[in-house]
């Protein structure tokens, strides 16, 4: 049994086994690393995937991803959007794609003209702050900052200054990565009335959605009054039923307008979608909904253990949604960085604060997505590495 109480399958998960796996979060260090960075869950797939993966070994169904309308994924889509988040969409403006992160470059093809000026606000998810130099877009950063409960917000002054200057795409991550702040009705409304007021467009990272914990809820930015219009919505069921190697996503456009210039990009965005992404995805949305329910009350309790028993002098705000803590070290003088402090002197790996943005070199991700037992010996080894520090 778990030291956190009644027992669960996952807590039986086996390093061992994890690592035979082929994926990055197990391959990519030797066996005495604990690997907590990349975002991918530990556990095993929802019955409905497997069962949907064995039809496709079965019936050697290895072809060219067929249209998203022509198998339903379309109208899967936009049947668990409206159950789930109620949020009603055309399943004429799903747009297949193979991650979020070329969602979020299809995005910005379309909404920005070459040299155009888009908006980031670190600390924020890697490939945003990428986004701009793979696409020839001009990046400017405008960060967020704590109040004075830790909660982290948005610059509005800043990003209205930025608008005014000219940039015409915010980039938004909704929930937010790496923080776990999930984004209130009134936090979306500023950002739609700066986009209004200066006739600029937010492309918006849902993927981690699904992954809230009550009673925050995720509110989808396109359901906002006045959103629409200048709205580019990109998700997956890759982070909530774990199938990121899988290849499948999908933008929807606020407006058939905004659809219309997301499928004129001059890069197709259905490039690199698998066929395994489009079978899978539709097997989660559809069938998926237990697992998930049954999966986020383990991450739940995984989530409020890390907060209760995070090494003294470590704080971190506890995540709204997704698995994800981001964990300020800056009390200690951790050399050269905190992620590489842990990776040397407790054998764990995190991601890197400094690869969220600049100046913060001391902090770090942990992902907390797998059992309890490995998640406490991740602690048990960051604690003992600290000691001796001030």
């Amino acid at each position: 049994m778990a030291s956190w109480g009644v027992a669960h399958p996952y807590d039986a998960l086996d390093p061992a086994v994890l690592r035979q796996r082929f994926s990055t979060k197990w391959s990519k260090y030797p066996a005495d690393v604990i690997p907590a960075f990349v975002a991918e869950m530990d556990y095993p797939v929802a019955p409905a995937i497997t069962a949907a993966m064995q039809r496709v070994v079965d019936n050697y169904d290895y072809g060219y991803a067929p249209i998203a309308a022509n198998i339903g994924l379309d109208v899967a889509v936009a049947e668990w959007l409206a159950d789930t988040q109620g949020y009603s969409i055309d399943p004429r403006d799903v747009v297949a794609i193979p991650d979020v992160v070329k969602g979020l470059e299809v995005g910005v093809r379309a909404l920005a003209g070459p040299g155009d000026s888009i908006i980031v606000c670190p600390p924020i998810y890697t490939p945003f702050l990428n986004v701009c130099n793979d696409t020839g877009r001009v990046r400017v950063d405008v960060p967020m900052a704590r109040d004075s409960e830790g909660r982290w917000r948005f610059d509005l002054e800043g990003i209205d200054a930025a608008m005014i200057k000219g940039a015409t795409v915010l980039l938004l991550c909704h929930p937010h990565n790496p923080t776990g702040t999930v984004w209130t009705a009134a936090e979306l409304d500023e950002l739609i009335a700066l986009a209004h007021r200066h006739g600029a467009f937010i492309v918006s990272d849902e993927v981690h959605g699904p992954l809230t914990y009550g009673p925050q809820k995720h509110i989808p930015l396109a359901t906002r009054p006045g959103a629409a219009e200048v709205t580019l919505t990109v998700t997956s069921a890759s982070k909530a039923w774990n199938l990121a190697g899988l290849k499948c996503a999908f933008a929807i456009g606020g407006t058939r307008e905004i659809t219309a210039r997301v499928l004129a990009s001059p890069k197709s965005p259905r490039s690199g979608i698998g066929i395994l992404g489009e079978i899978s995805m539709m097997a989660a949305l559809r069938d998926g909904q237990d697992w998930l329910a049954d999966t986020l009350a383990y991450l739940d309790a995984n989530r409020r253990w890390l907060m209760a028993n995070l090494p003294a002098g470590v704080q971190c705000r506890m995540p709204e949604a997704t698995y994800l803590a981001w964990m300020d070290c800056t009390a200690f003088d951790l050399v050269p960085t905190a992620g590489a402090h842990f990776l040397d002197k407790a054998r764990v790996a995190f991601n890197p604060g400094e690869d969220y943005g600049a100046g913060y070199e001391g902090w770090a991700r942990l992902n907390f997505a797998t059992s309890r037992p490995i998640l406490e010996q991740i602690v048990e080894r960051m604690a003992a590495s600290l000691r001796g520090y001030p």
